[in-house]
């Protein structure tokens, strides 16, 4: 049979594969997405008519949204929302350094007492800093049922708190999870002797 061609000026040659149209009005709006370069042509994603005009009303209203919980308009929102990432960026810094700042703190605690309670944001950089005093055994627990054990009688701590409910593993820092209810039964110093 035969194959009807559109050329689009010197831009493309293609096999049409659609609808045929008088004029290139009955397809509506058309709305280029995305292009990328394949096999040594380009590809060219595009929605049209009524599908085009779906998508620009859905992110209108997206956008309208956002905006109007920024107080601005949607031409309006780069500014705002860079501002909101710099402040996140800002705010992770700063609790980076305030965590740096808590194992610091719980440090000699740990190194006395060998069994701690821990804010769970913490629990694994304290231990990875406790593997300096590898010749003693520490279990780190979390109020939320977090835990961390190294040392060399981490796989006798593992074993003990498998007989609260724990569940964990690991090589040089033994980490895992035990049922919040029995935190406080885990807390015993006994379990590290």
């Amino acid at each position: 049979g035969q194959v009807r061609l559109v050329r689009i000026g010197d831009f493309d040659l293609a096999a049409c594969g659609g609808t045929h149209l008088r004029t290139s009005a009955q397809a509506g709006p058309i709305k280029v997405l995305k292009w990328e370069r394949y096999k040594g042509g380009s590809r060219v994603y595009f929605m049209a008519g009524w599908e085009a005009l779906e998508d620009y009303h859905a992110k209108h209203a997206l956008l309208s949204r956002l905006a109007l919980s920024f107080s601005t308009s949607p031409l309006e929102l780069e500014r705002p929302v860079r501002r909101l990432q710099e402040e996140v960026y800002a705010l992770k810094v700063e609790n980076l350094d305030l965590r740096e700042a808590l194992v610091e703190a719980l440090l000699p605690r740990a190194l006395e007492e060998r069994v701690l309670l821990v804010p769970a944001p913490v629990l694994g950089d304290l231990a990875k800093r406790l593997l300096s005093w590898s010749e003693k055994t520490f279990l780190l627990l979390s109020p939320e049922g977090r835990f961390a054990t190294l040392g060399p009688g981490r796989q006798e701590v593992l074993e003990r708190l498998k007989a609260l409910g724990a569940k964990g593993g690991g090589k040089e820092v033994v980490q895992g999870s035990l049922p919040k209810e029995k935190v406080a039964a885990a807390l015993d110093p006994g379990l590290v002797s």
